[in-house]
């Protein structure tokens, strides 16, 4: 076994060393608070040591998100003064890499937050931890069982704990299916819903306004993007398993591929853009359907200073995203994730701060809150009214999570991504026939069975 595992840790530091090479990122400390004194809480010492947890993550990295994890592991620290938190400030697109190379290295952080996409080649290569001995049975039964199974479960073990929800749902301009002549309130359900509503809304909005947030980019956040619709149109047929049944040559998506291609020459959506990239179209009422994260309500609200909470909920609807003719919904679950590496001489630590930044009254109100996201446990509505009174978070727990599935991620997702939305890029991107695109995608997929 550590044979083997030292061979997968190998393969997957090199593919992530060669998938980043030409990114920027690096790590540094971002957390100005400090500790001091003992604490009654789970890891304080009776001699009073003060115990440093390395937490690797992107909150601290973004603009967006820094000055709320900054406060709420102040008040981490403060309630518990024995533990201090060494903040390693990792940018998204690199954090695997860093901390893959870190733990290679024998310098692993203590606890990381971690895309749910990554979380089992981490558990493969032996770098983390389960962790159902050192959660709190309280804190595991709070959270949502069907987001906590779906992320890093190996052999019955949770490897890793959701933070926040990261879902994707679908969001519609109220706005502008009103001035397309569609009903407001009455958002498509399913594909051939949205294929009708995109044309009629074609020939009625302005040529500037942008019909669909697609993510087609060749990552794995695009396939992640685009496995609703893929499913959907794939008669609810996953386009792959981790089993080894591969479901890429068919009719379904084959049809897929054709929408993608009507959707780029009528200027449905723009191709190449990250999901991102569509949201400034969002701020400014240039979007009409959007496949986002619930936390693209305070993003699009920070893109326009006009946008108060009321006009944006005015404006913008979130459901869960269109499925099949059958009416059969299927989004795959995502989450910000929080692992604990093998080694940690903190462990306990570390888990009791992970405990605090999911479920925590300050972790709720402070992080989760004004960000926007799903929070990942029960009771969330009972600690902070602003996530209970929040619409868009509502509708993500009342419609969009009931539909979650599973996403069949592995060692090789990163390669599962690239053959999928290669494909697809060259079907939006040239006159090429569509056929043979989906004869090699497929046979590629079968070669890394």
């Amino acid at each position: 076994m550590q044979k083997k595992r030292g061979v997968l840790l190998g393969f997957l530091i090199l593919s992530l060393v060669v998938a980043t090479a030409c990114s920027g990122g690096g790590s540094g400390d971002a957390s100005g608070a400090s500790a001091a004194g003992s604490s009654a809480a789970a890891g304080s010492s009776g001699d009073g040591e003060v115990k440093t947890v390395t937490f690797a993550n992107w909150a601290a990295a973004e603009e967006s998100t820094q000055p709320y994890i900054a406060e709420v592991i102040s008040a981490f620290e403060a309630e518990n003064p024995n533990i201090k938190i060494d903040v390693q400030s990792i940018p998204v697109s690199d954090i695997l890499k860093e901390v893959t190379i870190q733990a290679t290295a024998g310098n692993a952080p203590d606890i990381a937050q971690i895309s749910s996409d990554n979380v089992l080649q981490l558990q493969t290569a032996g770098l983390i931890q389960p962790l159902d001995d050192l959660l709190g049975a309280d804190f595991q039964a709070d959270l949502y069982p069907d987001l906590y199974d779906s992320i890093g479960v190996v052999d019955g073990k949770h490897y890793a704990s959701p933070w926040a929800n990261s879902t994707h749902g679908f969001f519609y301009n109220r706005k502008l299916l009103e001035q397309a002549g569609l009903d407001p309130d009455s958002p498509p359900k399913t594909i051939d819903e949205l294929k009708e509503a995109l044309t009629v809304a074609r020939e009625k909005l302005p040529d500037d306004v942008i019909l669909l947030q697609a993510d087609t980019t060749v990552r794995t956040l695009g396939l992640t993007q685009q496995w609703p619709f893929l499913v959907a149109f794939n008669d609810g047929v996953a386009p792959f398993t981790l089993e080894g049944e591969v479901n890429f040559n068919t009719e379904g998506i084959k049809e897929y591929m054709e929408f993608m291609r009507w959707a780029v020459d009528e200027n449905i959506t723009l191709p190449g853009l990250k999901y991102g990239e569509f949201r400034p179209y969002a701020a400014q009422d240039k979007l009409l359907f959007g496949n986002d994260v619930s936390c693209f309500d305070g993003i699009v609200r920070s893109l326009n200073e006009e946008l108060t909470p009321e006009i944006l909920y005015e404006t913008w609807g979130a459901t869960a995203l269109p499925g099949t003719n059958a009416g059969v919904q299927a989004t795959p679950v995502q989450a910000h994730s929080l692992v604990i590496f093998e080694g940690s001489d903190v462990s306990e630590e570390a888990a009791l701060f992970l405990e605090y930044l999911v479920a925590s009254d300050a972790g709720l109100n402070d992080y989760i809150a004004p960000t926007g996201w799903v929070p990942a446990v029960q009771s969330a509505n009972e600690k902070s009214p602003a996530i209970a009174e929040n619409p868009i978070v509502t509708s993500f727990i009342e419609d969009v999570v009931p539909t979650g599935t599973t996403l069949p991620t592995g060692p090789d997702y990163t390669s599962y991504a690239e053959i999928i939305m290669t494909a697809v890029q060259q079907v939006i991107t040239t006159d090429d026939e569509i056929q043979p695109i989906l004869d090699d995608a497929q046979a590629q997929l079968e070669a890394l069975f």
